[in-house]
């Protein structure tokens, strides 16, 4: 290696240090898992979810089928189960800390919710219908999904049925101590799906922005009225969650944002130049004498019969494929010269698809530019440049002198139990850093070592020769002694300055009590 001896530890080794997630965000029970372990894990989960796409993707086509308000309830149901299915899909996997847990459960909700939300919509609908008035047909289905985020969300957290069932009937009735206190705990929420439910808005309303303008005005409303509840929820009904630092809002604002914006710019581009969506070109010639019809009766594309009438001197139409997403030969940029525009577009239309076009060209290569530099050259600084910029300045307070701040100290949350469970021994630590405490026991109740008769000895035998004042063992006898599944913790505080002892030291000591004395005498003290 490069690096000097002197820098290296131990004079060998060359190591990895990042800045750590917050003591309770840790996942101890995960951090043995190796990279290959996850990559495993994270493709079964991926197959998983997409699994799930296919399958919410039929069930709501089959309501479709119905109409556009079954569709719509089915996608809030579908939308209401996507967390509590990926929670589950989720636990497959294991993550270092929380915070790439809830990034995982963001990627696979944000998948699953903007499918079932708006692409599974516009791919079962047929194109012509994309503007047809009537109850089952896209604008309505568009609609139907606004009104009910605008007032599903908010009725189903403020009411907290779940919660209250908790605390006022299932609560009462378990004789447990620790799993009556569980029903009491509060409702259990992610950040993940907080999040989720709002991009979720965003993408629905960029999504269908050219077709129904009006979605502006229902987004505004529901993500306003969602804020409101949520930060009721969080602070009356909610139980606290773990501080998992900004690895979810950073991921949000480098990756998810600019979808969202790209997104906005693909659909305004490709929806406009669509119009009007009816698959019919106006010709320069009129309709033939044999097509002049009164009162007559055909048949739509969904097979109901529709009244028809067809006047001498009509204009003849003919068919033309409008519909720019799936043209042949791909058209990107979506430019009327590409499509044959001129053959449906007015000219006000063909100008501004021009700008449309490339304004998507441009968000196109910045998104991709935001990609790369976060993916590959990002990586490559960090590997192979000098990346790490200090920030802040040293202060004079020291961590020990801080009361808020805690350790590292290894533990696991289980169900059932109001206080997580301790995984090392904690003899030789400050239990001011655990973070937490029981008022009516010890933290021996609560720490898995304790389970197993022999550790359990070895530990109360340490106490016992601590307690006499024998002296403690080295670092590798210590680490030989302990049982290899627990973790081991330790605890190295600050010596306090020692007094001075040099003699200038003294004598300014002596001046200073002298001047003291001095100046108490003048005031007669």
């Amino acid at each position: 290696s490069a690096l000097p001896e002197e820098l290296r530890f131990r004079g060998k080794h060359v190591l990895w240090v990042q800045e750590p997630p917050e003591p309770d965000a840790v996942r101890w029970q995960d951090l043995d898992d190796t990279f290959v372990q996850r990559v495993k894990q994270q493709t079964i989960t991926v197959l998983l979810t997409l699994i799930c796409v296919g399958g919410g993707g039929a069930i709501i086509a089959a309501a479709r089928r119905r109409s556009a308000a079954v569709a719509a309830i089915t996608i809030i149901i579908l939308n209401s189960l996507t967390p509590i299915v990926v929670k589950q899909i989720v636990k497959f996997e294991s993550h270092p800390d929380a915070g790439s847990m809830q990034t995982s459960l963001y990627v696979k909700m944000t998948i699953l919710r903007w499918f079932n939300t708006a692409i599974i919509t516009t791919i079962i609908t047929p194109f012509t219908n994309t503007l047809t008035n009537g109850p089952d047909y896209l604008l309505q289905s568009i609609y139907a999904i606004f009104f009910a985020e605008l007032v599903k969300t908010p009725i189903l957290q403020v009411t907290d049925y779940m919660s209250n069932l908790k605390r006022h009937f299932f609560g009462p009735r378990i004789f447990d101590r620790r799993f009556r206190a569980e029903q009491f705990a509060g409702g259990y929420w992610t950040l993940a799906e907080r999040m989720t439910d709002m991009t979720k808005v965003m993408f629905l309303t960029f999504y269908y922005a050219i077709v129904f303008p009006a979605s502006f005005f229902f987004a505004s409303g529901t993500l306003l009225l969602h804020y409101w509840t949520d930060k009721f929820c969080i602070l009356r009904c909610w139980q606290r969650a773990p501080l998992i630092g900004t690895n979810l809002a950073k991921f949000s604002r480098f990756y998810i944002y600019p979808l969202l914006m790209l997104t906005y710019a693909l659909t305004l581009a490709y929806n406009y130049g669509s119009f009007p969506f009816d698959m019919a070109c106006e010709l320069d010639t009129a309709v033939s004498e044999a097509y002049v019809m009164h009162d007559a009766t055909a048949t739509n594309l969904d097979g109901d019969p529709v009244s028809v009438t067809i006047e001498e001197g009509d204009p003849q139409y003919e068919f033309c494929f409008m519909n720019l997403v799936r043209y042949k030969p791909p058209a990107f940029p979506p430019l009327p010269g590409k499509v044959m525009g001129d053959r449906w577009m007015t000219d006000g239309q063909q100008r501004m698809l021009i700008i449309l076009g490339w304004t998507l060209v441009a968000i196109f290569i910045w998104v991709g530019c935001v990609y790369v530099n976060r993916i590959v050259i990002a990586y490559i600084r960090e590997n192979f440049f000098k990346s790490y910029k200090p920030s802040g300045k040293a202060m004079e307070h020291r961590f020990s002198d801080l009361p808020e701040i805690f350790g590292y100290v290894p533990m696991v949350k289980l169900y059932g139990s109001n206080y997580p469970a301790l995984i090392a021994d904690i003899s030789t630590i400050d239990e001011g850093l655990i973070g937490w405490s029981d008022p009516l026991h010890s933290y021996d109740r609560h720490n898995m070592l304790f389970d197993v008769p022999s550790v359990r000895k070895k530990i109360l035998q340490r106490r016992e020769s601590l307690a006499r004042g024998d002296p403690q063992r080295s670092g590798e006898e210590e680490r030989g002694r302990k049982a290899s599944i627990f973790s081991i913790v330790c605890d190295w505080p600050p010596r306090p300055p020692p007094p001075p002892t040099r003699k200038e030291d003294v004598g300014e000591d002596h001046a200073a009590a002298a001047e003291v004395d001095a100046v108490a005498e003048d005031e007669g003290i």
